[in-house]
C-alpha cells in the first residue's frame, strides 16, 4: 500500500505483469472518448479456422482409413491448435496437448492433407504449415518451421497461403521427399554438431520438445520469410551464419548452395541445457518457501541489471514475492547467442506453484563466468521498460478504448540521468514515433496527443468507442500489425540525443506476440465482472474484499484498488497480482487508511487472453458529500 498526493501505484516489476498506474484514471477517462472503444472482450485466443474448400483436384489420392499424430514445436511446444484440410475442402481441428502434441482421425478424409498449428510457443505467436499424403496416414507427422519450409518450397508461396489455396494438386509424395531432402541437405553439418542423427526425416521422424537433439536443432535454426520477396531465411543463432531460400526455386533446381556450417556449434546443445538448469535452480530456491535475499545472490552476476536493479536491490524484491513460493520458471527460450560474452539471450515465463501464468520475461542473459558457472546477468535495461496489447473498459460498459499499455519508469536516474524521453516506434505507432516524458509523483511516463495537450496519455490508444463509433481505417491499421511485431524503446536527452548508459546507447526492444484486439473483436466478447464487498460509492477506506468473475484461470488476474479526497491531496491504493481459480474468479482482501472527507474510488480488474493480450475493466466513482 502507499500513501501519496495523487492516485500511484507501484509497478509490479518482477516476474509480474505491471498494472496500470491508477493515478491516470480519470485521464484515461477523458482521453477514451476520442476514438471508438469496446464494452466486451476476451479471455482466450482466436478461433481457428474452418471451412470447407474447392472440389477436389488432379491430385487427389484415396479416401483414408486412420490416425496422424506428431508434434507441433519451435524449440518450445506450441500451445493452440491444428486444423487438418484434406483434398476436398474437409476440415477437423483439434487442441494440442501441453507438450505440443496433437492426434487426429481422418478417417472418410481424402489425401493429401495440409496442416495448419496456430498457437504461441514462449512469447511468439505462431503458424506453422505441414503436410503429408494418404501413405502417410497411421504415421508420424511433424509441425515444424522446417515442414512450414518445405511445404512452401513446394508451393513457390506462404505456406499458411497455400493451405487457405485449398489447391493441392502439386502436393505428393515425391515433391514432399525431394523438398525434405533438399533442406536436409543444407542443413545436415549443423544438425550433425547439434548431435542429430544422420538418418533424420524432419517431416516424419518422431521428437520430444524440450529433450530431444532435432528440438535443440529447432532452437538453435530459425527460419523466417519475407513475404514481400517470397525469400526464406535460415539463421543459426549460434553462429549467425544465414542461407536464403527462394520460394519460387524447388531444392532439384537449386545449385552451388553449400550447406550451414556445423563449426563451433559442439556445446550449443549443452550451453542451452545449463542455461535452462539455472533457472530450475533458482526456482529451487522457493521449493520449501520463501529464501533470504542472500540466497539468491550467488545466482546473479556482478554486473547484474534487470529493469533498473542492480543484483543486491533484484535479489531482496524476488524473496518477498509470494508467488515465486513453489513456482517455476518454463518456456526458457533462447534468442540469441553471445559468443564474446560467453552469454545466451533467453525468453522464460514465470508461473505459480499451480502452473498459473504471471509474466513472460524477454532478452534475459544467462552468462557463464570464468569459474565455468552460468549465472543470470538480466536484461540490462537501465529502466523499467513495458509494452503490451491492451483492451479497457469502463465499468458501465459505455466506454472504451483499444491499443498499447506503455511503462515506462526511471527508478535510478543516476544510472540514466540525462533521459529527457523515451521514444517509442513500432507497428501501429507514427513513423517518427511516440515520445514519453518524464511524469511527476513516480508515476509512469507519458506522452501528450497533440489535438489534447492538456491531458496526459501513459499509454497509446489507437481505437476508442465513447462517441459511439467505430473507425474502419483505425481498425485496418490494428490488423495490419504482423504478429511477433518489434518495438524499440529509444532514450533520448533534452536535445534529442540518444542518452549511453555503460559505454552504449540505451535502446532496448520489446516483442510483442499479437496485435490489439480492433474495436469490433472487443465488442464482440464479455469482459470480467467486478463485485466489492463494500459499494464503490460508499468505500472510504477500511477493509473491502472486491471479487471477480469471467477472468483467464490461465493467467494471473491483477487487481487495484485506490481512494483519494476531492482535491487529489491525500490518497492510498493497492495492487495485486492474484492467481485465480479454475472457474476464472478470483478475489483479494484490500485495506486502505480511511479518509473522512469526500472521496474518489478507483477500482480495476486486469486479465490477460491466451495471446498475452491485457484486458482492463476499470471504474470511477465518487462520494461526495461531506459526512
Amino acid at each position: 500500500m502507499k500513501a501519496t498526493s495523487s492516485f500511484v501505484l507501484p509497478s509490479a516489476r518482477l516476474f509480474h505483469r505491471s498494472g496500470i498506474a491508477s493515478a491516470v484514471v480519470i485521464a484515461l477517462a477523458l482521453a477514451g472518448c476520442g476514438g471508438g472503444g469496446g464494452s466486451s472482450f476476451p479471455v482466450t485466443g482466436q478461433p481457428a479456422a474452418q471451412g470447407g474448400g474447392p472440389d477436389a483436384g488432379p491430385g487427389t489420392q484415396q479416401a483414408s482409413a486412420g490416425i496422424i499424430s506428431g508434434t507441433a514445436a519451435a524449440g518450445l511446444p506450441l500451445r493452440g491448435t491444428v486444423t487438418v484440410r484434406d483434398a476436398k475442402g474437409a476440415t477437423k481441428t483439434v487442441p494440442l496437448s501441453s507438450i505440443g502434441g496433437y492426434s487426429v482421425d481422418v478417417t472418410g478424409m481424402t489425401g493429401p492433407f495440409l496442416f495448419i498449428a496456430q498457437g504461441t510457443a514462449g512469447s511468439s505467436q505462431y503458424t506453422l504449415v505441414s503436410a503429408a499424403t494418404s501413405a502417410d496416414v497411421n504415421g508420424n507427422i511433424n509441425i515444424t518451421p522446417f515442414t512450414d519450409l518445405v511445404v512452401a518450397n513446394i508451393a513457390g508461396q506462404l505456406a499458411s497461403k497455400f493451405f487457405e489455396s485449398g489447391d493441392y494438386s502439386a502436393l505428393t509424395k515425391e515433391a514432399l521427399d525431394s523438398e525434405l531432402s533438399g533442406l536436409k541437405a543444407k542443413l545436415l553439418p549443423a544438425l550433425l554438431a547439434l548431435g542429430v542423427d544422420a538418418s533424420v526425416d524432419l517431416l516424419r521422424t518422431a521428437f520430444t520438445p524440450l529433450a530431444s537433439a532435432l528440438d535443440t536443432a529447432l532452437d538453435v535454426l530459425r527460419v523466417s520469410v519475407d513475404p514481400a520477396s517470397n525469400v526464406a531465411t535460415i539463421r543459426n543463432l549460434v553462429t549467425q551464419q544465414q542461407l536464403a531460400d527462394d520460394l519460387a526455386t524447388r531444392a532439384a533446381a537449386e545449385t552451388g548452395v553449400a550447406p550451414m556450417d556445423g563449426a563451433g556449434m559442439a556445446s550449443a546443445g549443452d550451453d542451452i541445457s545449463q542455461v535452462r538448469k539455472v533457472f530450475a535452480d533458482f526456482s529451487s530456491r522457493f521449493a520449501d518457501g520463501a529464501p533470504v535475499a542472500a540466497a539468491l545472490r550467488p545466482l546473479l552476476t556482478d554486473d547484474f541489471l534487470f529493469q533498473d536493479m542492480d543484483a543486491a536491490e533484484f535479489s531482496a524484491e524476488v524473496a518477498a514475492d509470494p508467488n515465486l513460493v513453489g513456482g517455476s520458471f518454463t518456456d526458457v527460450t533462447p534468442v540469441g547467442f553471445e559468443p564474446g560474452k560467453s552469454s545466451v539471450l533467453v525468453d522464460f515465463t514465470h508461473r505459480d506453484k499451480d502452473g498459473v501464468a504471471f509474466s513472460r520475461q524477454q532478452n534475459v542473459r544467462v552468462a557463464k563466468g570464468s569459474d565455468g558457472v552460468w549465472r543470470l546477468a538480466g536484461d540490462g535495461h537501465a529502466m523499467e521498460l513495458e509494452i503490451h496489447p491492451l483492451a479497457r473498459s469502463w465499468g458501465n460498459g459505455t466506454c472504451g478504448g483499444t491499443g498499447f499499455d506503455v511503462i515506462i519508469k526511471d527508478h535510478h536516474a543516476g544510472n540514466s540521468g540525462a533521459v529527457a524521453g523515451v521514444i517509442v516506434t513500432g507497428p501501429g505507432f507514427p513513423q517518427a514515433g511516440v515520445k514519453y516524458v518524464p511524469a511527476v509523483r513516480d508515476l509512469a511516463w507519458y506522452w501528450v496527443d497533440p489535438a489534447l495537450p492538456q491531458m496526459p496519455n501513459p499509454g497509446y490508444q489507437m481505437q476508442g468507442n465513447c462517441i459511439g463509433l467505430i473507425d474502419e481505417q483505425k481498425e485496418a491499421v490494428i490488423k495490419a500489425i504482423p504478429d511477433n511485431a518489434v518495438y524499440v524503446f529509444k532514450a533520448v536527452d533534452a536535445s534529442g540525443q540518444p542518452v549511453q548508459y555503460n559505454g552504449a546507447a540505451m535502446v532496448y526492444t520489446l516483442r510483442v506476440p499479437r496485435r490489439p484486439l480492433t474495436m469490433t473483436e472487443a465488442l464482440a466478447l464479455r469482459p470480467p465482472v467486478m463485485t466489492p464487498s463494500v459499494p464503490f460509492t460508499d468505500y472510504k477506506g477500511g477493509p473491502l474484499t472486491l471479487s471477480v468473475a469471467g477472468v483467464n484461470p490461465g493467467f494471473s488476474t491483477h487487481l487495484v484498488l485506490g481512494i483519494a479526497d476531492a482535491m487529489y491531496q491525500t490518497s492510498y491504493s493497492d495492487e495485486v497480482d492474484v492467481a485465480p481459480r479454475r472457474d476464472g474468479t478470483a478475489s483479494h482482501a484490500f485495506t486502505l487508511p480511511t479518509i473522512s472527507s469526500s472521496v474518489w474510488q478507483n477500482y480495476s480488474v486486469t486479465t490477460t487472453d491466451a495471446d498475452w493480450r491485457q484486458i482492463v475493466v476499470t471504474g470511477l466513482s465518487g462520494s461526495l458529500a461531506t459526512p
